[in-house]
């Protein structure tokens, strides 16, 4: 029997969600005070950021997506951003799987992520990050009289 995996779906669309904020900001920018906030793990073993980032930000960081950014892209698995840390200009490749935390102030909007590891806690599982985690079937709802084909 098939079960559904609510916390993956759920993950998902949340990330649907960032893609669609990235992808319209990437056409037609921002307007007025809008900004993001986008946390993320820059140890993600897809994420692309300079070694002297990773080496004091090596759990966690925060970008400001505001007035100085270029060539945001955005792709099936992650999105590019050329930012400016520390005086320089640095592209990132930031892994949808590896965010924390994405906020829009300007619209009081926050989503919330707990990036995903596999099972000896190291690396992220990119395949079904939720295997084990409060699947749920729906034969304990399903209407004992009514027949399913």
């Amino acid at each position: 029997m098939a079960k559904i995996n609510y916390d993956h779906l759920t993950r998902e669309s949340l990330k649907f969600i960032v893609k669609k904020a990235l992808q319209h900001t990437a056409h037609k920018g921002l307007s007025g005070h809008q900004h993001f906030l986008i946390t993320f793990r820059p140890d993600h073993p897809q994420a692309v950021v300079p070694g002297y980032i990773l080496e004091s930000h090596p759990e966690e960081l925060t970008i400001i997506l505001e007035n100085h950014f270029w060539n945001l892209e955005v792709f099936k698995d992650y999105f590019s951003v050329a930012v400016n840390l520390n005086d320089c200009e640095e592209t990132l490749h930031i892994p949808f799987n590896s965010l924390i935390e994405f906020q829009d102030p300007s619209e009081d909007f926050i989503l919330m992520f707990e990036p995903v590891y596999d099972e000896a806690g190291e690396a992220f599982d990119e395949e079904d990050p939720f295997e084990d985690n409060k699947v749920v079937s729906l034969e304990a709802f399903k209407n004992k009289t009514t027949k399913y084909d």
